[in-house]
């Protein structure tokens, strides 16, 4: 029994590691904890915080990113606003 869940828990493991691995361009997906009834072994938690720690510091790296996005967003929308000519015409109703 204790095989088996290593076995569960070990493949778990790998999975979010490969998706790591893989690079953060990859759409998330939500994770389910491995079909097995007992938490994770003692002696995967090393591993299983390790890769705790690769995600926030991917999570971190993505929101830095998302704000400089936004940020060149905005200037670009500025120099746009700025640099294009008015789209319509105004006219000024004398007789009216």
């Amino acid at each position: 029994m204790a095989e088996h869940v290593v076995a569960v828990w070990t493949s778990a493991l790998d999975a979010l590691e490969a998706a790591l691995d893989e690079g953060e361009s990859a759409s998330p997906g939500s994770w389910t904890p491995p079909p097995v009834d007992a938490p994770i072994p003692a002696e995967l938690v090393a591993r299983a915080r390790s890769i705790q720690g690769r995600q926030r510091s991917a999570l971190a790296l993505v929101g830095a990113e998302l704000g400089a996005l936004r940020r060149h967003r905005s200037a670009v929308g500025s120099v746009r606003a700025a640099t294009l000519p008015a789209q319509a015409s105004v006219y000024i109703d004398t007789t009216g």
